[in-house]
């Protein structure tokens, strides 16, 4: 009888744990909630900036402690972008804020399972400024080609599993850009870059830049089995190379994962009607 009241008052304890740390936990997103919200309702970047980096501590801490492969928050959607494989072993949380020079700061964090099924939690740093040449640069997530990620398609090729991201920037106030990144795991780090061979030439990520103006449309066509997107041309023969001035010429290219890569295919002909730009989640003013 004396044994059967400890077991009760143990279980009794422990259930009160988990009510009070799942109330925590809660309580933490919806801070990161109010956060993000107040950093859109402000005007001051500094201000911005400042609730950027406590909602970005906090938003870290709390994906730490939770497991956002099997939940993550519906309200934080309206706030951030999240995108889980379909294999359920891998997640990635991108936002941003709008800075006053009309560029983008962005944060973001990856959750996985590493070998041993355990997971594991990495936060992404922007250093877009820093990264020359990013189009061909071996990056990691502490030197991340920041942006807003908003499809991911998942492809397994032997015993490696490749998770591709579609990508937004608001490069600057002239021009946009849209980014394929490739990130795999390798030794359980994740790592950030594949081959594309696209007309001779190899990159370790696509960048697209394109003027503000302008809606180009990157997407996965699930009918076509590919990656789409609007080619880009100059507007005048003049411009060719000042990508301000870059949009779509009205044909199209894709990708194909087809003998464990991503194949290059030009000109190709899409069926459906063209989308509308996948809008990001924080505009400029």
């Amino acid at each position: 009888m004396f044994k059967n009241q400890i077991i009760f008052k143990y279980f009794f304890i422990l259930f009160f744990y988990f009510l009070n740390f799942n109330k925590t936990f809660s309580q933490n997103f919806d801070t990161v909630a109010t956060l993000l919200q107040g950093i859109r309702n402000t005007e001051n970047t500094q201000q911005r900036i400042r609730l950027a980096r406590k909602a970005d501590s906090i938003f870290f801490e709390t994906i730490k402690s939770s497991n956002i492969l099997t939940n993550y928050p519906d309200f934080l959607k309206n706030y951030s972008s999240y995108l889980i494989s379909d294999n359920k072993k891998f997640a990635i949380v991108t936002w941003n804020i709008f800075l006053d020079d009309g560029e983008y700061k962005y944060f973001g964090y990856i959750q996985y399972q590493d070998r041993d099924k355990n997971l594991q939690t990495v936060r992404l740093v922007d250093k877009s400024d820093e990264i020359n040449d990013p189009q061909h640069a071996n990056l990691s997530p502490q030197r991340w080609f920041g942006c807003l990620y908003y499809q991911i398609i998942t492809e397994k090729a032997g015993k490696n599993t490749y998770y591709t991201l579609l990508g937004w920037d608001g490069n600057d106030l002239l021009s946009n850009k849209k980014i394929i990144e490739v990130v795999s795991i390798k030794n359980d780090k994740p790592v950030f870059g594949y081959k594309f061979n696209i007309n001779g030439r190899t990159y370790k990520r696509l960048i697209f830049e394109y003027n503000k103006q302008a809606q180009m449309v990157l997407q996965w066509d699930d009918k076509m089995k590919m990656i789409v997107w609007d080619h880009l041309s100059p507007s005048e023969p003049k411009y060719q190379g000042i990508y301000q001035f870059y949009g779509p010429d009205f044909t199209y290219d894709a990708l194909a994962f087809k003998r464990k890569q991503w194949i290059y295919i030009e000109n190709v002909i899409v069926k459906n009607d063209k989308p509308e730009e996948t809008p990001p989640i924080v505009k400029e003013k």
